[in-house]
């Protein structure tokens, strides 16, 4: 973060995507619990120190996880779109002369 600062940088913490479904049916709701309670601590954390916090946590639905059998989850594009559109909104005011909206 003190490198960003000195050289007038725009940190940005992208906070992904999670199986939040997935994970309540798997292990239950003290899990999900959990989760967004580091969820919380992420956002003050990063937040109060100046940095940008983009909250996907939980805007993908489990439908649109693939490879749910291997030990890492990859998004099907309709996941990958909504984080890419939440990451660039949240971009807009640092570079908004440069936004255009994917249509998507």
């Amino acid at each position: 973060m003190d490198l960003a600062r000195e050289r007038g940088w725009n940190l940005v913490f992208n906070l992904m995507a999670e199986n939040m479904e997935k994970a309540g049916q798997l292990v239950g709701k003290d899990l999900v619990f959990l989760m967004n309670e580091n969820r919380q601590l992420l956002k003050d954390y990063y937040g109060s120190r100046g940095v940008l916090v983009v909250d996907n946590l939980d805007v993908v639905e489990d439908a649109q996880y693939i490879d749910q059998n291997w030990t890492t989850e990859h998004y099907a594009e309709k996941g990958r779109k909504k984080i890419a559109r939440r990451v660039a909104t949240a971009l807009k005011p640092w570079y908004g002369e440069h936004y255009v909206d994917p249509g998507y």
